[in-house]
């Protein structure tokens, strides 16, 4: 039964209290296959000085990143502990990519207009102590999670559902220099520190108009995807495509996922094929296959700004199995969206015992058109 397996040692907290560091979530406690996704209506869109999540334009212009910035909010943790996580330290060096360029992704610098970012997001959610700690899905739509832009402050605002607000600030102190990441803190109204934001740079994912990271916030580790949406106008009507996607995500295992994500469309009809690849970590830092799934029942309509479908699933796995994104930038350029399946991690493999079993993972993915 998906859920039904515990992990070596519970999640280690920083001694702030809240949330991993990403180098130490390969043990996290007992997995749960439970789902849990927050409706539209908890959402809460934030205003004004005291209730608004800021992300400060990048005025610096260093390096460019997918995503300069982004906020988050953390508060207690699922265990009733309180406090902030720092920043994460890196824990693999990106594969070599291209170099950095100077334009940056569009929409994460100034842009001429208020531009209508969409955002989703995906992961687990911890909550319990000690031994007893579990992990769920958790996922937030682009009717849930909300960023948008204000070119009279050249800042970002964002709504999370149920949560207060705070600006983020890059972290140059206790974050660990990184190649493929950079790390931002997130700062209350009142100036405390409530949370972490980690975002992939180009070197990892090279998109112009969208962009991948992860945050930690009330005990989840979750990852998000974000950019600016093709008009529907834009979207082809005749012809084929393939696009190639980074797929990143979380499991009840307490396993990062990773992976690889082909989407093959139709323009003409609703024709959409493909397949995910996913691996897993093995607690070594090394990644290890978990299977293969074949896009079943795609359904992109005709001039849709959208897609979604289902996944086949491995043998003898059971649960939700699907995914939905949304083109990027003009012209149908890019893709991002979120995904769910069920995992087998099999016995006898490279895993270690205590990881075997059938569980659940989630995430997002962002790719290009080839």
């Amino acid at each position: 039964m998906a859920g039904s397996h515990r992990t070596p040692q519970p999640m280690s907290l920083t001694s702030d209290g809240v949330g991993p560091k990403r180098n130490q979530r390969e043990n996290i406690g007992k997995p749960s296959g439970r789902h849990h996704s927050l409706s539209a209506q908890d959402a809460i869109i934030f205003s004004g000085s005291n209730e608004r999540l800021i992300m400060q334009h990048d005025r610096t212009k260093r390096a460019i990143w997918a995503l300069p910035l982004i906020g988050l909010i953390s508060a207690c943790g699922g265990g009733g502990s309180g406090g902030v996580a720092s920043a994460p330290s890196p824990t693999d060096t990106p594969s070599p990519g291209p170099a950095f360029d100077t334009s940056g992704p569009a929409g994460f610098y100034p842009l001429d207009s208020d531009a209508a970012l969409v955002s989703m997001v995906a992961g687990i959610r911890q909550t319990g102590e000690g031994s007893m700690q579990t992990q769920t899905i958790e996922t937030y739509g682009s009717d849930e999670m909300k960023i948008g832009y204000d070119p009279a402050t050249q800042d970002y605002t964002i709504a999370i559902p149920g949560q207060i607000a705070g600006r983020t600030a890059e972290n140059t102190t206790d974050a660990t220099p990184s190649p493929g990441f950079r790390y931002f803190d997130v700062i209350d109204p009142q100036g405390a520190r409530v949370g972490w934001v980690s975002v992939e740079k180009k070197v990892r994912i090279n998109l112009t108009y969208t962009a991948v990271g992860d945050f930690s916030w009330r005990g989840a580790y979750l990852e998000f995807v974000t950019g600016i949406p093709t008009p529907q106008a834009e979207i082809p009507l005749a012809g084929s495509a393939r696009y190639s996607a980074q797929v990143r995500g979380q499991s009840t295992a307490a396993t990062n996922i990773k992976g690889t994500l082909q989407l093959n469309f139709d323009f003409a009809s609703n024709g959409l094929s493909g397949q995910m690849d996913l691996t897993a970590s093995d607690g070594t830092g090394e990644y290890q296959s978990i299977g293969a799934y074949p896009v079943a029942n795609g359904v992109h309509p005709v001039g849709s700004t959208t897609f979604s479908g289902d996944f086949t699933a491995p043998a003898g796995l059971t649960g939700p199995a699907t995914f939905e994104g949304r083109f990027m930038g003009p012209d149908a350029a890019e893709v991002g969206g979120r995904w769910q399946v069920p995992i087998e991690i099999p016995s006898g493999s490279a895993f270690p015992p205590a990881f075997q079993g059938i569980y659940e993972a989630a995430g997002v993915f962002a790719g290009a058109r080839r």
